[in-house]
């Protein structure tokens, strides 16, 4: 009978240390995830929202209603359950933006501006809202709640924007674009592995859900989540028709309404500078910029929901004095 000799012991010593090392990587993994989702003051909403051509949250009543645009490759769920505050005051609309999250992805959708602004503005009248609202968008979504206020300007009272993407030119936006890391660079500027990326993500979207909280520790699961729910049409033109070919930044120049940029002191996305001389040549524009990176609806919920709050109610205040002084 013949004797393993000293093989066995080799080969019981590397496995034991393969395990070790496995667990080890494990145990730092689920650390992280714990220690950063700590961080987080997000939790979900409430309700699961109804299809009304967009998928859409509808909470609350008051005036001005408030609408709030996520960004890409996300859902309405990135603004989480500290937001509903907001309905005790005011009406409060929360869609799925087109090609996103639980609502319509369709392939012959060309998903311009136009037809975002368009999906949302369907929305509002199958609610049958009427009066002048507060545009609230985060990064590609704030860029949606200016061009609303271009396009529809007796609609939009006025745009709140966290993380704007705005930049002078698309130009300038690609260049900004690749400075920012290489997976950025990757699933932005080289679009052969990004569609195949997505492509990928399309075919396998249930182990991409559920390996998107680990590739993403830095969000909420669910919101991580949501981040696989597109597909590569929406999630590209999106990009490039809304992102990297808007005017936003002639868009905030020609603000006739309240337009407010707050911006993270560490985010990267925003063109600081160029939000600066924004904030100074237009009387009308006012530039925030506070601790924190790019997601701020998330990792400062409350002083977000504070700022609405407060611009909403000065709004309604400054309207309710000129009805008082009008009547006879």
């Amino acid at each position: 009978m013949g004797s393993a000799g000293p093989r066995g012991p080799v080969v019981l010593t590397v496995a034991w240390l393969t395990a070790a090392a496995i667990a080890a990587g494990a145990g730092w993994l689920i650390a992280r995830l714990v220690r950063v989702r700590r961080r987080l003051s997000w939790a979900p909403p409430s309700g699961l929202g109804r299809a009304l051509g967009l998928h859409v949250r509808d909470l609350g009543s008051g005036d001005p209603p408030i609408v709030l645009l996520h960004g890409l490759a996300a859902s309405g769920r990135y603004f989480g359950a500290a937001f509903e505050a907001l309905a005790s005051e005011h009406r409060l609309v929360v869609p799925d933006l087109l090609g996103f999250g639980r609502s319509p992805r369709p392939k012959q959708a060309s998903y311009s501006v136009e037809e975002h602004v368009a999906a949302v503005l369907d929305v509002l009248d199958s609610l049958r809202i009427s009066a002048r609202f507060w545009a609230v968008g985060h990064s590609t979504g704030s860029v949606l709640a200016l061009e609303l206020a271009a396009l529809h300007p007796e609609r939009v009272a006025g745009v709140i924007a966290f993380g704007p993407p705005i930049y002078a030119s698309s130009v300038e936006a690609r260049r900004r674009l690749t400075q920012m890391g290489w997976m950025v660079r990757l699933m932005t500027i080289e679009t052969r592995f990004a569609r195949a990326f997505c492509e990928w993500i399309c075919a396998h979207r249930e182990l991409a859900a559920w390996l998107a909280p680990l590739a993403r520790p830095d969000l909420p699961a669910p919101i991580a989540r949501d981040g696989v729910q597109h597909t590569w049409t929406s999630y590209s033109a999106t990009l490039l028709r809304v992102v990297l070919e808007s005017d936003s930044a002639n868009l905030v120049s020609a603000a006739m309404i309240p337009v407010h940029l707050v911006t993270g002191q560490d985010d990267p996305v925003p063109d600081r500078a160029r939000l600066e001389q924004l904030d100074r040549d237009n009387t009308q524009v006012h530039l925030h910029a506070w601790p924190g990176g790019h997601d701020l609806p998330l990792t400062q919920p409350g002083r977000c929901v504070a700022l609405i709050r407060d611009l909403t109610d000065q709004m309604g205040a400054r309207s309710a004095q000129a009805r008082a002084g009008s009547a006879p």
